[in-house]
């Protein structure tokens, strides 16, 4: 690579391409020369990570994730969650939302991959009465009413909530 054509392609083109091409020890490198910051590219590798497997067990998995995304102060799990979810690894989805810090994002994703007492716990916790109610009326749409009774009535935040 020439030094005009790093600068016909730009830093962020170039960290983008080097971890296109799974290069992502030396995007990382590159992003922090130039000062552009690394969660994209983290989170490109985590995702090749789940994509790979590489043998790796859900918990060592997601130890390897998490420990990379901490070096990236405020960056989010739930798409490297998603992912995982996508890929058919709902329990690894499930464990690297334990480490997702914003629960609006965390919520959502606890519906779709089906954890939906967690996600009642995790809302109402949170303590935002939108998200509980989205949370709850998903719930409801989702399972018989027996059931949504019984899993609201444990849950005393939840049922004051829904029947006022």
């Amino acid at each position: 690579l020439t030094y005009l054509q790093y600068q016909a392609l730009t830093p962020q083109v170039l960290v983008s391409r080097l971890a296109n091409s799974h290069h992502h020890l030396l995007a990382c490198r590159v992003a922090q020369y130039n000062g552009i910051g690394i969660e994209r590219v983290l989170h490109h590798w985590a995702k090749m990570k789940i994509f790979k497997g590489d043998g790796f067990q859900d918990q060592d998995l997601c130890d390897a994730i998490v420990a990379k995304l901490r070096t990236c102060h405020g960056s989010s799990v739930a798409s490297v969650a998603s992912y995982a979810f996508q890929r058919n690894r709902k329990k690894l989805a499930a464990m690297l939302l334990e480490f997702e810090t914003r629960v609006s994002k965390q919520v959502p994703l606890l519906l779709e991959i089906g954890e939906l007492q967690r996600a009642i716990d995790k809302a109402i916790e949170s303590g935002d009465g939108d998200l509980v109610y989205y949370t709850l009326f998903y719930v409801k749409q989702r399972i018989s009413l027996q059931e949504f009774l019984s899993i609201v009535n444990h849950r005393p935040q939840a049922s004051s909530l829904f029947i006022s």
